[in-house]
């Protein structure tokens, strides 16, 4: 760009609503709309252009030389003026709102879930599931045979593995579902539970699909 003409500031006002924008040219980026009357300060004049500061709004920008005028509002005393910049800053202020409201919307959290529990009866599924009653039917026959030393041990590693799967099968139907929480009603905790949040059934039903052994292919 050539270097500005040289000039010094000036009071002058907007004969005609322009634009204020960051460089003189047609393209560039408005700073904010400027309307008929509002005083500005001539701090520099560049061939068709002016730059100009608007007073009180702490703007400095470019507008179309034409559409600043020298004349009547050079002494301030222009009757639109204060008219002029009244409107100009609300403009102005209403804009930077917007900005402020999607910059605020921007930046907040994405809202977290309400939430959704549902109830499980851990000792149902252990001993309706097909791994449930086949750990049963071990015990009987570890009782059977005598060998009742053995028992409590396998029961316990038994049952914990069982419950290590049951788990499993939980965090993921809860994901999928959107429950927050999944709460077991053998431990005491749910005081009341109106049945459609229980999804013991449904956790029994995909263990058993799980426990299931693979068909052989035709």
């Amino acid at each position: 760009m050539a270097a500005p003409d040289t000039g010094g500031p000036g009071r002058a006002f907007i004969s005609r609503d322009a634009n204020l924008r960051v460089s003189p040219a047609e393209t560039a980026v408005i700073i904010a709309p400027l309307l008929k009357g509002t005083p500005v300060l001539i701090q520099v004049r560049h061939k068709e252009w002016v730059r100009v500061e608007v007073p009180g709004l702490s703007r400095t920008g470019w507008v179309h030389a034409p559409l600043v005028s020298e004349d009547a509002g050079s002494n301030g005393e222009n009757p639109e003026s204060a008219v002029g910049q009244a409107e100009t800053k609300k403009i102005i202020a209403a804009e930077e709102r917007k900005i402020v409201r999607k910059k605020t919307a921007t930046e907040q959290p994405l809202p977290r879930p309400l939430p959704l529990s549902g109830v499980i009866d851990i000792q149902q599924v252990i001993d309706r599931s097909r791994r449930g009653m086949a750990a049963r039917e071990k015990f009987e026959e570890l009782g059977r045979a005598g060998q009742t030393g053995n028992l409590d041990q396998a029961e316990e590693e038994i049952i914990s593995s069982i419950i290590v799967e049951i788990r499993s099968i939980v965090e993921k139907y809860a994901r999928e579902k959107g429950f927050t929480h999944i709460l077991n009603s053998n431990a005491g905790a749910v005081f009341y539970n109106d049945g459609s949040f229980n999804i013991t059934d449904d956790i029994i039903r995909e263990y058993d699909r799980q426990a299931a052994p693979p068909q052989p292919t035709p």
